[in-house]
This record gives C-alpha cells, sequence and structure tokens, in this order.
C-alpha cells in the first residue's frame, strides 16, 4: 500500500505511514478516481452512454426504422383476401362437391358417386352462386357417369355379339372407349377443383344437365 502523503511503501495491515504518520484506513489505496456510474461520459445508464439509449443499436449505433409497407420482422400481418374475392369456405365446398363425387364414386365402383355432391348441394346451394354452380356440374357429372354404367352393363352381351362379328375389332374399340372414359371420369373432377380453388368457373364436358 502506497501512502497518499509521503508516497512511502506501507505494509497493508497498516494503520498509519510508518514515515509521516498519516492514517491510511480511510484514504485506501490512492489514484486518480474516474467520474462515477451514471454521470456525463459514463459507460452505461447516462447520456451519450453506449448502450441502452432507445433507438439505438450495438455500440451505440442508431436502428433505422422499418420502411413504408414493411412492418418489419415479427410484425402480424392481416391475411390477404383470394384475388376472386371469394371466401376459402366458399371454395373449399365447392373443391369438395368435386373430389367427394370422384373419392365416393371410387369406393363405390361409380355407383353413389352422386351422393357426395347432392348432400353438398342440397345444405350449401343457397349460400352463394357459386356453390351452386359447382355442386350442380359435379352432381350432374357424377349422375351422367352413373347413367352410362348401367347402359354399359344393359348393352354388355350386344356389344360382345358385335365384338365376336367383327372379328374382335369391335372389342378392341370398347375397351379403347372405356379406358377413355375411366381418365375423364377421374380427370375432370380433378379439373374443376382445381378451378373451384382459383375462384373460376367450370363446366364438364358431354354431361346431362338433370339438374340446372
Amino acid at each position: 500500500m502506497t501512502c497518499p502523503t509521503c508516497g512511502a511503501i506501507a505494509d497493508t495491515t497498516a494503520a498509519t505511514c510508518q514515515l509521516c504518520g498519516t492514517s491510511l484506513s480511510a484514504s485506501g489505496t490512492p489514484g486518480a478516481r474516474g467520474p462515477s456510474a451514471g454521470g456525463p461520459g459514463s459507460s452505461a445508464g447516462g447520456p451519450g452512454s453506449s448502450a441502452g439509449g432507445p433507438g439505438q443499436g450495438v455500440g451505440g449505433g442508431a436502428v433505422p426504422p422499418p420502411p413504408p409497407g414493411n412492418p418489419g420482422p415479427g410484425a402480424w400481418q392481416a391475411p390477404q383476401p383470394h384475388p376472386s374475392g371469394l371466401s376459402n369456405e366458399l371454395r373449399g365446398w365447392s373443391i369438395g362437391a368435386h373430389l367427394g363425387g370422384l373419392i365416393v364414386g371410387l369406393s363405390t365402383a361409380a355407383v353413389f358417386g352422386f351422393v357426395g355432391p347432392l348432400l353438398v348441394w342440397l345444405f350449401k346451394r343457397d349460400e352463394h352462386p357459386f356453390t351452386d354452380h359447382h355442386t350442380k356440374e359435379a352432381l350432374n357429372f357424377q349422375l351422367t357417369v352413373l347413367l352410362v354404367l348401367v347402359l354399359s352393363i344393359v348393352l354388355a352381351i350386344p356389344a360382345v355379339i358385335v365384338g365376336v362379328i367383327t372379328f374382335g375389332i369391335g372389342l378392341i374399340l370398347l375397351g379403347v372407349l372405356a379406358v377413355v372414359a375411366v381418365v375423364a371420369w377421374i380427370v375432370l373432377p380433378i379439373i374443376g377443383a382445381v378451378k373451384a380453388s382459383n375462384g373460376e368457373g367450370y363446366r364438364y364436358p358431354l354431361t346431362i344437365r338433370f339438374v340446372s
């Protein structure tokens, strides 16, 4: 310990300087004291400090505000409406009418494919013209498929006879026609569902409009 009066080095346990007699218990180790915490020029809390001030980043740099139209990261944004102006619910029911007919039809060999769009049409037809349009189209298409299926079963025996008479050419043509019909039965409802998702109308080709 150094005496603040004469500069002599004293024992750390000594209460007074052995050379000049200055009390060492209250003065402690000498040395210039810096500015107190919180004062001007201090490193924290006061004006001009490098941390804690509003609008300041690391090292005291100012944080620029977010540009107009960009609320910045973490800010909540309201969901944007669909370009068609239709709600998700309306488009969802319309999509369900198309895909519901296809799924039920695939699981019942096209016999009860009309049940899905029929239920949606009965419960949702009065809510919006968009839903009414798509559910009726899906219903008419599945009813047309059912009619074609019944006619195919009725005409199966005459078709076989015609195929035998034509030495198998008729059977080949009927087979190609059947494949095309099955592909159309699967693809057309998917196209209708995509159109409904985009908020667009859709009319099935080669479809009898039982419900108008």
